[in-house]
């Protein structure tokens, strides 16, 4: 089965698995920067707070939780 698919500014129609393939593989991409641009800010932010005189603010080193981390901490959690 083929299916359209938006690359910039082109429609391109291509099977489904190369598709879904190629999204995924963006998506992770995504989610790299975006942890990267997380990570960069924290060191910013603390930064600019030293260069104030002030305390890093508490919190800025966790990470979220892992799809699969979550979905453990839920199943062995009372629903409230």
């Amino acid at each position: 089965q083929e299916v359209w698919i938006t690359i910039g500014s082109m429609l391109v129609k291509m099977e489904r698995e190369k598709a879904l393939e190629l999204l995924k593989k963006d998506q992770q991409q995504i989610e790299q920067q975006i942890n990267l641009i997380y990570s960069d800010q924290k060191v910013l932010v603390n930064k600019h707070r030293d260069l104030e005189f002030k305390s890093p603010f508490s919190g800025t080193h966790l990470k979220p939780l892992e799809k699969k981390e979550f979905d453990t901490l839920k199943a062995h959690l009372p629903l409230l």
